[in-house]
């Protein structure tokens, strides 16, 4: 697995020079590393079409249920990321440098997985 940087957004960051999200006017606009959202899908909102690399947000028709391993696999079948959240969740959004435009990649959730 490529190692990146995960950044959070919680406010609390002085170095901006460092950061690779921004916050813009209701925007999120990501220029690197890797992000990753749980939550409900009746809050979500899409990442900035001004984001210089992939992202991905699924809404989903059930939730997931806390502490079931979410996993984002390439074509070859490699695992490219992955997180166990501690919340339950209905949405998910994430982007990270390793996402390409055309390339196919699988996405398992709770044991199901969607293409």
């Amino acid at each position: 697995m490529q190692e990146e940087t995960a950044q959070a957004v919680d406010g609390s960051s002085s170095d901006q020079e460092e950061t690779y999200i921004r916050i813009s006017g209701g925007e999120c606009i990501v220029t690197g590393g890797t992000i990753l959202a749980f939550g409900g899908s009746s809050m979500t909102e899409e990442f900035s079409s001004a984001c210089t690399q992939c992202a991905v947000l699924y809404n989903l028709d059930s939730t997931v249920q806390a502490g079931n391993l979410f996993r984002v696999m390439n074509g070859a079948g490699e695992e490219i990321l992955s997180y166990t959240p501690e919340c339950s969740f209905s949405s998910v959004a994430f982007s990270m440098s390793a996402l390409t435009v055309g390339e196919t990649y699988a996405v398992f959730m709770a044991r199901a997985a969607l293409n």
